[in-house]
């Protein structure tokens, strides 16, 4: 290693400072580049080598190195050099943590968005926002970053001391890789032997497709042998039409998965191993923040509440309501928390959506089997509950939140506060994790095994890889259905996405340097040449747009890829982001796809485990007072 020598420090626009260092405890070699008093950089006066670490397969890998060469090419004039080493994925997370709690690490390095908090909490990371705020025009990206996807770069906006993306304190420790939109891919092989018929039309645009225009895929009705009009919804089970541009609902994906399952050589209908599609549509999630004054917390502290069973509210569109505080606009879901201060004249004002119980137990529904009892102790039966009213119950959120702890909230359903019994019942269209894990989830669907799937943009290069069957993708789910009262309503688009970004160390000895590295690859040159991979939606909306209308004019797979990027204007993180790291959930997710997705525990039982009643314990820490 070479001994440290310090540089000068300059002052950027902004007031901040660009300290520059050499190599002291960093795996990189040479002195950094500098900015001068004009915002203008300075070439390395010995060669700056950035070392970039990141895991990455086939395609990808291959990008991955076309980056750093032209990287390389580009900056040559600075005398900077970067050098890629891919890292195996099963191990990725495990030794870059080791590599990054010691002395010697690369000056780059990518993470998923599961451990970017735990990472940047720990001090791996460079706070980057004084580059991206710096007046030298070729580190500043506030214009690039303004017009990238909200959902994929404001996941990396982080405060580690208030664990919150709000305040002064919430910076950029990161910057994105791209975004990893989860979508429904499916055999359009046993779509057409099941005698499904495929159309590719907007709602915006179905008046003029049923009045004989054509669809994206340039079909029209007479051209499908469609003679009936072409309804708004994904899956039509009366005239066995698929809309791949339409969202289905829970039930008209079921009735598909059933359908197909029946009439085909797959073993099942439709696969996914995430709930997110079913409970964020309707606005549950696995915690809820519940604020307190209690001396014990930092402003309040989380539920688990995966098994949520109050219902959800989404304010109707055109009103708007103020609920203990919080204003709510149109077709906006209210938070866990707000939902118990509601009054029956705000109430008036909102749809009733299902609880997050309900659709945690249709998720579960799927892999059931129709006639056993494993999974609620009822034969034929996934789950059978009270839905309750949160802002009827007597003794209000403090009585729910014992109740829920328990794991029995129906004592709660009395009087006003009962809104209705649920009844699940096991649909069997889908494999269990034990059926599928031999393939593992996409070899599942590359061996024919399954119609439907749900998996991430990522997983474009190994299903081109497909010779046996063709294959498209449509949207994620959205929940429509009827309250009690048989009022039509219906969720919001919602979905999780996965995402990886890329980070300076904080110990590098050429972080000027590196963050070139990173502003290339997250910015518009980098992004074109990791997007021809086909694993990621571009950051900025313009340039995912043009990419894909490009992608579809070459004739590649898939050919309804828009779906990318429509999901990646609503998709979210999964529960793996939400908070500091993920002790929270390993030993209930544990339970659930070990145990109760495999049929060796009953969901009465896992709400009475220890896996479940610790996990509210655990919650405790993330905002106890230290």
């Amino acid at each position: 290693m070479k001994t440290a020598k310090k540089l000068v420090c300059l002052t950027l626009a902004l007031g901040i400072l660009g300290a520059a260092f050499t190599g002291c405890g960093g795996v990189a070699s040479g002195t950094d580049i500098t900015i001068d008093e004009n915002g203008n950089i300075v070439a390395s006066a010995d060669k700056a080598t950035i070392q970039v670490w990141s895991a990455s397969d086939g395609e990808e890998a291959a990008r991955m190195k076309d980056l750093t060469a032209e990287f390389n090419k580009k900056y040559a004039k600075y005398n900077v050099q970067a050098v890629y080493t891919q890292k195996p994925s099963s191990t990725y997370e495990t030794t870059m943590k080791a590599t990054l709690t010691g002395e010697s690490a690369p000056d780059v390095f990518y993470a998923s968005d599961e451990y970017y908090k735990q990472w940047a909490t720990l001090g791996f990371m460079e706070n980057l926002d004084p580059y991206i705020k710096s007046n030298c025009s070729e580190f500043n990206m506030e214009q690039e970053i303004a017009g990238m996807f909200e959902n994929t770069v404001g996941r990396y906006l982080y405060d580690v001391k208030t664990t919150t993306a709000t305040g002064p304190e919430a910076h950029y420790y990161a910057l994105p890789k791209g975004s990893g939109a989860t979508a429904i891919y499916y055999n359009k092989n046993a779509f057409a032997t099941a005698g499904i018929k495929i159309v590719s039309v907007y709602e915006k645009d179905l008046e003029a497709f049923n009045n004989g225009g054509k669809d994206a895929a340039g079909n029209t009705k007479q051209s499908l042998g469609i003679t009936t009009t072409v309804k708004a919804v994904g899956y039509d089970k009366e005239n066995k039409i698929f809309n791949n541009r339409i969202s289905m609902s829970w039930e008209e994906c079921a009735d598909l998965a059933a359908y197909v399952q029946a009439r085909t050589s797959v073993d099942y209908g439709f696969l996914t191993s995430w709930w997110f599609n079913y409970g964020f549509s309707v606005g549950g999630s696995c915690i809820g923040y519940v604020p307190s004054d209690s001396e014990t917390y930092n402003g309040g502290y989380y539920l688990f509440t995966l098994t949520d069973a109050t219902v959800n509210y989404k304010v109707k569109e055109g009103e708007t309501v103020t609920v203990n505080g919080t204003a709510y606009e149109g077709n906006e879901i209210l938070s866990f928390n707000d939902k118990f201060y509601l009054t029956d004249e705000l109430a008036a004002k909102c749809d009733v959506l299902p609880s997050q119980r309900q659709a945690f137990a249709e998720y579960l529904s799927l892999s059931a089997k129709k006639n056993e009892s494993n999974m609620s102790g009822k034969a034929g039966i996934t789950d059978t509950f009270k839905e309750i009213i949160p802002y009827k119950i007597n003794g209000g959120i403090s009585a729910y939140e014992s109740a829920l702890k328990s794991g029995s909230t129906d004592k709660l359903a009395v009087g006003e506060a009962k809104y209705r019994d649920i009844t699940i019942r096991n649909k069997e269209v889908s494999p269990n994790p034990e059926t599928f894990n031999s393939n593992g989830r996409a070899g599942y669907f590359i061996s024919g095994k399954t119609a439907m799937i749900v998996e991430v943009r990522a997983s474009v290069d190994d299903f081109r890889q497909i010779d046996d069957f063709d294959w498209d993708v449509a949207p994620m789910l959205t929940y429509r259905g009827q309250d009690k009262d048989g009022n039509e309503v219906s969720g919001i688009p919602a979905a999780h996405s996965g995402s990886a970004c890329a980070c300076v160390w904080s110990g590098s000895s050429v972080k000027n340097a590196a963050y070139l590295f990173v502003r290339f690859a997250s910015g518009r040159d980098g992004q074109q040449i990791l997007a021809d991979a086909g694993t990621i939606v571009m950051n900025e909306k313009d340039l995912a747009q043009a990419h894909v209308d490009k992608e579809v004019a070459a004739g590649k797979k898939p050919a309804n890829m828009q779906i990318f990027v429509d999901g990646a204007y609503y998709q979210t993180p999964g529960d793996w982001w939400f908070l500091s790291d993920g002790d929270w959930i390993d030993d209930w997710a544990q339970a659930v796809n070990q145990k109760v997705r495999n049929g060796k525990m009953t969901f009465p039982a896992f709400l009475t485990s220890s896996q479940y009643r610790n996990t509210f314990t655990t919650l405790q820490k993330y905002t106890k007072k230290k």
